[in-house]
C-alpha cells in the first residue's frame, strides 16, 4: 500500500521536473532568438579564459598610424593647394595628380593571423609557396596562380565525411598532414588552406560562404588585390576567378549582378503566372546573357568533369546563384588559434542585412547595412597635407589600417625609396615640383598600395595663360 505522503512526494516530484523541463526548454529557446552579439557578450567570459590559456592573449595587431582630428580633413587637392602656396607663395601649379584613395574601416572586428608565427614560414616551405613572392608577379597573377596551386594539393570529394577531417580542426599544417596521408577535400577545405597560405604570403584574405540554403551552400575565398585596392573572389575549389571589363569582381558584385538578373526573370515568371524553378531560372539567364552583367571566368588549368557539369547546370554558366546571398568569415587566424567550441569568434560571419535566400532566417551571424562594414580598405595609406614652417616644406601625414603595419615605404621624386614608421614626414617639392609616393608594408614584407601625389609648378616670371593654370586630370 502506497501511503498518501509518498504520493505526494512523487507529485511534487514530478511537478518540480516538469517546471525544471519547461525551464530549461524556455531558456533553450530564448538563447536561440537572442541576437548573436547579446550570446557573444554571454558566453565570452565563460570561454575567453580557456582561449588565453591555450594561446595566451589575444594577438591585437598593429594597425599603422591614423590622422589626428585636426588634419583628418586636410586630404583633398585644396588642403595641398594652400600649403604648396604657403611653401612657393605666388606659384600656381601648372597640374596637380593626386591619388589619394580613402582608408575604409569596418564596424566590426575582425581577428588577423599573427604575422610573427613561426608556422607561417613551416607552411610556405610545405606547400611550395615561396614561388609566389616574386615581387614581379601582380597581385592578380599571384591570386590566379594560388587559386590553381591549391586546388592540385588534393583531389575533391562531394561531402565531408571522405575529407577525414573533422570540422574544427582546420589549421593548414592539420590538412596537409591528411592529405599525406590520402585525404581529399571539400570547396570549405580547400579555401580555409587558401585563406591560410594567402596569410603566409602577407596577404589580407577570408573565407567566404555562398548559396540558397544551408544544404547548398559553397565555400570561397577573398583576398585584397592592391593594385586594384579591393577585395576580389577566388574559388579554389572550382579553380575559377570573375572578371569584368578587365577587373576582377568580389562576392558582392556576384551577388548584385544575381539579383538584378533574377529581378528581370521573375518579371517574366509572372507575366507567365508560372513558379520560379532552379531549371527555369538557369534557362532564363542562359537564354538572356545580357542579364548576367558581362562577367565572365577566369578557368584555371585543373580540368574535371563536375566543374564543368556544374558550371553547365548554373545561370549563365558562372554560378551566380551561388551568390544569392553569402557571409563573410569574420577571421583569418585558423593556423594559430583554436578557439573552444561555442566561443563566438570560432565561427563568427558578417552579412549584409538586405540578402533574402531562405537559409538567413536561420542565420547565426551578425548582419549589416554598410558595405564598408565587408569591403573595408586593407594594406593602404591616405594622406593628408598641412604647413610645415620650420624646416619649410609640407607636412605629408599618414593614415592606414595595414594588419601587422611594420613601415612606410617613401619615395620622393626619383631618389630610391625609404622606409619610416614615422606618422608623418616633411616633404619639399622643389621650384618645378615634385612628385611623392608612399606604401605600406606589413610585416610579411608585403608592400600594400601606393597613394602619390605629383605637382607641376608654373615657371617663374610666367604670364597667366590658358596653359598655365592649375588642372587636376
Amino acid at each position: 500500500m502506497i501511503r498518501p505522503r509518498s504520493l505526494r512526494r512523487v507529485a511534487l516530484w514530478l511537478v518540480a521536473v516538469t517546471f525544471a523541463t519547461a525551464g530549461l526548454l524556455a531558456a533553450r529557446h530564448a538563447w536561440h532568438e537572442a541576437p548573436p552579439p547579446v550570446r557573444a557578450r554571454l558566453v565570452r567570459p565563460l570561454l575567453e579564459p580557456i582561449a588565453v590559456w591555450r594561446h595566451g592573449e589575444a594577438y591585437t595587431p598593429d594597425f599603422g598610424p591614423t590622422f589626428a582630428p585636426e588634419v583628418a580633413a586636410a586630404t583633398d587637392e585644396n588642403a595641398l593647394r594652400l600649403a604648396l602656396n604657403a611653401l612657393h607663395p605666388g606659384r600656381r601649379p601648372v597640374s596637380i595628380l593626386l591619388d589619394n584613395p580613402t582608408v575604409i574601416r569596418s564596424n566590426f572586428e575582425f581577428a588577423w593571423q599573427r604575422p610573427d608565427d613561426p608556422q607561417l614560414d613551416r607552411l610556405i616551405e610545405r606547400l611550395n609557396l615561396a614561388q609566389f613572392r616574386d615581387p614581379a608577379l601582380s597581385d592578380r597573377e599571384v591570386l590566379r596562380r594560388v587559386t590553381t596551386h591549391i586546388r592540385s594539393a588534393a583531389p575533391h570529394v562531394e561531402d565531408d565525411v571522405g575529407t577525414n577531417l573533422r570540422g574544427q580542426e582546420v589549421d593548414a599544417m592539420h590538412i596537409i598532414d591528411r592529405i599525406e596521408r590520402g585525404a581529399t577535400l571539400t570547396c570549405y577545405y580547400y579555401s580555409v588552406l587558401m585563406v591560410q597560405a594567402l596569410a603566409a604570403l602577407g596577404r589580407p584574405a577570408r573565407l567566404v560562404a555562398g548559396g540558397i540554403d544551408q544544404r547548398d551552400w559553397h565555400a570561397s575565398v577573398e583576398a585584397y588585390d592592391h593594385q586594384a585596392r579591393r577585395w576580389v573572389l577566388a574559388d579554389p575549389d572550382f579553380d575559377l576567378l570573375y572578371e569584368r571589363d578587365g577587373e576582377l569582381l568580389n562576392a558582392w558584385d556576384l551577388h548584385d549582378t544575381f539579383m538584378a538578373g533574377r529581378a528581370r526573370f521573375r518579371r517574366w515568371l509572372h507575366a507567365r503566372g508560372e513558379e520560379e524553378t532552379v531549371p527555369l531560372r538557369v534557362q532564363w539567364f542562359n537564354e538572356n546573357p545580357d542579364a548576367l552583367g558581362g562577367i565572365t571566368l577566369l578557368r584555371g588549368i585543373v580540368q574535371a568533369a563536375r566543374i564543368d557539369q556544374r558550371l553547365g547546370q548554373s545561370e549563365g554558366g558562372l554560378l551566380l546563384g551561388g551568390y544569392w546571398t553569402y557571409s563573410v568569415a569574420m577571421r583569418n587566424d585558423y593556423l594559430s588559434v583554436e578557439y573552444p567550441m561555442g566561443h563566438p569568434r570560432a565561427t563568427r560571419e558578417l552579412a549584409f542585412a538586405d540578402l533574402g535566400a531562405r537559409w538567413m532566417r536561420a542565420y547565426d551571424g551578425d548582419f549589416t547595412n554598410r558595405p564598408g562594414d565587408l569591403y573595408f580598405s586593407v594594406n593602404g595609406v591616405q594622406l593628408a597635407f598641412t604647413e610645415e614652417s620650420s624646416p619649410p616644406g609640407i607636412r605629408v601625414h599618414f593614415d592606414t589600417h595595414t594588419p601587422g603595419f611594420a613601415a612606410f615605404r617613401v619615395q620622393m621624386g626619383d631618389a630610391p625609396p625609404a622606409q619610416t614608421t614615422a606618422r608623418s614626414i616633411v616633404w619639399t617639392p622643389g621650384e618645378e615640383g615634385g612628385r611623392l609616393r608612399v606604401w605600406p608594408v606589413n610585416r610579411r614584407g608585403l608592400v600594400g598600395a601606393v597613394a602619390e601625389v605629383e605637382v607641376v609648378l608654373e615657371r617663374r616670371g610666367a604670364s597667366d595663360t590658358p596653359g598655365t593654370r592649375a588642372s587636376s586630370p
